[in-house]
């Protein structure tokens, strides 16, 4: 059998590498021919992106010997990878130049030693979430002499990120096109007794979530400095930052483009004056600082005209957003979630400065009104809308907005009480949405407040010991059936539809058959029939909720054994103990498991 028909059929055996990997070791047991052609087809992979649960670590190992040409390669936290998996990479793997390892809690300083020492070829290596590393890791990745992105972020233990030039009492950032002459004449006319100048090459520096306890101030303002070429840098909840550690910032990477200081509440609008010096600035994350005024808007759209994604979530001092966003008219990706000052006033001139906006985050902006979602109907080219809790949002602005921005992809509208099943119908068009959220959208059940009634509308009164409610019931059923229009959606959150039923989920289930994420809780309508068909149709399935679901009587259960991607799994509360049980045995898959509120399962990588 020729090569490229054994590689093909490998190929076609799935996606995942784990399946082809399965495949090509089941083809080198046939015979000695094939074998061969096995070994070629590993020695030709240049990049593995992703090596997760279905993978043995053995497997993986036997594979190492003969992927000498990988060049990219990513270990998913649900991989077991160790040391002895580092030790076969710095072996087999001379050629690896970028290595993620997020999340790969069983490594330890001793693996990450061996692999520095064997892949000297490194240039991009993320080890985030390790939570064993130390200080004794930063020390040996920074002898990678080609290293030029590095991220630590989480890992606590690590106290002393001046490791990184522990060896080196000068310190020269290197950048090919910054390089002062003058310098390196020096150091190479230097004594022969003093240590050699190591040259820091640094692009990419993550130190996001580091332990502040034992990390000052200074330590940061140490390591940043010395990364003079750094265009991409992230201190996030790194809480012990301030104005001068801004300062220092702006002093030495005046080639930043991507910065992000979320979390860093002791900065203030001194702090965000300094970063605008750097000009260069494109992508800047600034959320949770309490502390920041318009003022810091007014000095980053003086100088920094070439951002083109702002993200201030939770600044609850920032009062005008658009008094600034005309000078960033390549601004594609905005968030204020939370900067409850913000008024339409503000949306509409987001709306006319930005016209390649692309994403808004807007959640919990109360006074935004339908008059913003108009505005932002004139700009065609968003995919992503969250207005979350704009209470005062009614159909007329999602009608408007829906109609125009075709290529919406993520809508969030959660909370949006104003909102009837006029507004579904208009959603239902957006036939490229993959993510909605329409949870607590209680007007969508067909029930309206006395204000906003129909002219038709039959009045029916709930009363409740001595208080009464007015309300209307507009309709007998629900328009969420159709959504089954959107085919492309992977992700519905449809809780508190207390009007949905079985036949509104087979319409939906039956056409959206690539949802990963569903959330039905308290649609108390729902039966052991609904979920059936989901399980039967949705198969690709990952997380399913049923909080609040009390119809269901658990006879879904062998149904649900289909999903075999299922691995969050939310159980209404009176599921009895054999369903809970069943499931548990069965769903080998389920990383968590509840009962209504209750954690029966709950799995992590080691």
């Amino acid at each position: 059998m020729p090569l490229d028909v054994v590689v093909h059929f490998i190929a076609a055996a799935g996606v995942s590498f784990a399946t082809q990997l399965q495949v090509a070791h089941a083809l080198s047991l046939v015979c000695i021919d094939f074998a061969t052609i096995v070994q070629m087809w590993l020695s030709s992979i240049r990049c593995i992106s992703r090596v997760g649960l279905r993978t043995s670590s053995g497997a993986f190992q036997r594979a190492l010997t003969h992927l000498h040409s990988v060049t990219s390669l990513r270990l998913t936290s649900e991989f077991e990878c160790d040391d002895v998996t580092l030790d076969h990479l710095s072996h087999h793997c001379p050629m690896l130049t970028q290595l993620d390892l997020r999340g790969c809690n069983r490594i330890t300083d001793a693996g990450i030693a061996t692999l520095a020492r064997g892949c000297t070829r490194l240039a991009s290596i993320d080890v985030s979430r390790c939570f064993q590393l130390t200080e004794v890791s930063v020390e040996a990745m920074s002898r990678c002499v080609h290293l030029t992105s590095l991220n630590v972020a989480s890992c606590y233990k690590v106290t002393n990120v001046v490791a990184l030039f522990a060896t080196s009492p000068v310190v020269v950032c290197e950048c090919a096109a910054f390089t002062n002459t003058n310098e390196t004449h020096q150091t190479n006319s230097t004594n022969s007794t003093t240590p050699t100048t190591r040259r820091i090459q640094l692009t990419t520096l993550n130190i996001s979530g580091l332990n502040t306890r034992l990390l000052t101030e200074l330590d940061i303002v140490a390591v940043v400095s010395a990364c003079t070429c750094l265009t991409t840098l992230d201190v996030s909840r790194v809480s012990n930052l301030t104005n001068f550690a801004m300062a220092a910032i702006a002093r030495s990477c005046s080639y930043l483009s991507h910065l992000d200081i979320s979390c860093c509440c002791r900065v203030t609008d001194i702090g965000i004056g300094a970063l605008a010096k750097c000009t260069l600035l494109e992508t800047l994350h600034m959320g949770h600082l309490f502390k920041i005024t318009d003022a810091s808007l007014a000095a980053l759209g003086s100088q920094c005209t070439r951002l083109h994604t702002l993200h201030l979530p939770y600044c609850s001092q920032v009062r005008d957003v658009g008094s600034a966003v005309h000078a960033w008219p390549h601004l594609t990706s905005l968030d204020a979630t939370q900067v409850t000052a913000l008024t339409d006033t503000s949306v509409v001139a987001i709306a006319k400065h930005c016209p390649r906006l692309k994403s808004i985050h807007l959640a919990q902006c109360f006074s935004v009104t339908d008059i913003g979602a108009l505005a932002l109907a004139c700009c065609s080219s968003l995919t992503l809308v969250d207005l979350a809790q704009c209470w005062k949002l009614t159909d007329n602005g999602v009608v408007a907005m829906t109609t125009t921005c075709t290529r919406l992809v993520y809508l969030r509208l959660v909370e949006c009480t104003r909102l009837t099943q006029k507004s579904v119908s208009a959603i239902s068009r957006c036939s490229q949405l993959r993510t909605l959220d329409l949870a607590q959208c209680y007007g969508m059940n067909g029930w309206r407040l006395r204000s906003h009634l129909c002219v038709r509308a039959r009045p029916v009164t709930l009363s409740s010991m001595s208080t009464s409610i007015s309300v209307t019931a507009t309709s007998t059923t629900t328009r969420i059936r159709k959504l089954r229009r959107c085919v492309n959606l992977t992700s519905l959150n449809l809780s508190d539809m207390h009007r949905l039923t079985n036949s509104d989920m087979h319409a939906v289930a039956q056409s959206c058959v690539h949802l990963t994420h569903l959330n039905l809780c308290y649609c108390s309508r729902l039966t052991d029939g609904a979920v059936v068909v989901v399980a039967t149709h949705c198969t690709e399935l990952v997380s399913l909720q049923l909080l609040g679901c009390h119809r269901l009587q658990g006879t879904y259960v062998t149904a649900l054994l289909r999903c075999t991607h299922l691995t969050s799994l939310q159980l209404p509360e009176h599921t009895a103990d054999d369903v809970v049980h069943m499931i548990k045995e069965r769903c080998t898959r389920l990383a968590y498991l509840l009962s209504g509120c209750h954690v029966v399962h709950h799995t992590t990588s080691s």
